[in-house]
């Protein structure tokens, strides 16, 4: 069933603040993010409008400019397809790696002059549009994420447009190609239903970030039984280098003797592997951000800080 234009969402352009139907300001550091239909220049489309409220350290490191780094993603479950942007505005003069982690706070002005405890802004986007997702019509799992903070999964269907041109996406590869373990571990997280789990713990090998351990719990991933053809599952893994704000992802094809059965399994993997051309890596490597996405559920955001780190 089409939506009249009148119940749809107006958006001023592909990237802008908020509109009178995106979510307040949440009162503590969140990210809040919902998809819904929308028209732009009078043309259906699909908009994510969303809301975030930093964390001090975030508030400290961008400020005013934590568009740059605030990150929309939309992943198709069903083909294992994955597509990012940040929600910074084309014209926007990019800001430089971070010089620490945890920066001090600035002293009061000597004029008395208060300075914002933290910052916060709303936003709205023409999802389709920023993403430049493919022509066809797709079933999307979509999240907003900004280093430890991460929304919670929305769910959209996006239009069959061929005047769209898509991007490439990260696509699928076999798990035995990627850094990712599909094992489960003595430290392993607890499965949950219907959540993954992600927890960070300290390398087994010294000079690297530390190493990601995680759960997909029942619910996440339909289950089939035995001797049913299923269709392929899928995982997808985020990471961002907190300083330098480089980005690494990858959708790893989850086996079906795993989790065809059950539905639920862990995995594990080494964040400075997926980086392997770093510089930093072999330098001083950075703390790291991680998030999992996979069915329709995402995790919780997790921060990698390596062994003994000084900003």
């Amino acid at each position: 069933m089409q939506t009249a234009h009148s119940d749809r969402v107006a958006l001023p352009s592909v990237f802008s603040d908020g509109v009178p139907r995106s979510p307040q300001i949440p009162a503590k550091p969140a990210l809040l993010l919902v998809v819904a239909p929308a028209s732009r220049d009078g043309a259906p489309t699909t908009g994510a409008l969303g809301a975030v409220a930093l964390t001090p350290r975030q508030s400290q490191v961008y400020g005013a400019n934590a568009d740059q780094f605030l990150r929309l993603i939309a992943f198709d479950p069903m083909l294992g397809q994955l597509w990012q942007r940040t929600t910074m505005r084309p014209h926007s003069a990019p800001i430089g790696p971070a010089r620490a982690f945890n920066p001090a706070k600035p002293q009061r002005p000597p004029s008395g002059a208060l300075v914002p405890d933290g910052f916060a802004h709303r936003f709205a986007v023409d999802l389709p549009a920023a993403l430049m997702l493919p022509a066809d019509a797709a079933r999307y799992t979509c999240v907003a994420w900004l280093d430890e903070l991460v929304s919670e999964s929305s769910h959209c269907l996006i239009d069959e447009n061929k005047a769209r041109f898509g991007v490439p996406p990260v696509s699928q590869e076999p798990a035995s190609a990627t850094p990712v373990h599909i094992r489960a571990g003595a430290m392993s997280p607890e499965r949950v239903d219907g959540k993954i789990v992600l927890k960070a713990a300290a390398s087994d090998e010294a000079g690297k970030i530390g190493r990601v351990l995680g759960s997909i719990g029942p619910g996440v991933l339909p289950k089939v039984a035995p001797g049913v053809a299923a269709a392929p599952k899928y995982l997808a893994v985020l990471l961002v280098s907190a300083l330098t704000h480089q980005l690494a992802a990858r959708v790893v094809r989850l086996p079906g003797a795993v989790f065809d059965e059950s539905g639920c399994g862990e995995f594990d993997f080494e964040a400075i592997d997926f980086f392997p051309d770093a510089i930093w890596r072999f330098d001083k490597p950075e703390p790291c951000f991680a998030v999992c996405i996979a069915g329709g559920a995402v995790s919780n955001a997790i921060t990698i800080m390596p062994e003994g780190w000084k900003d």
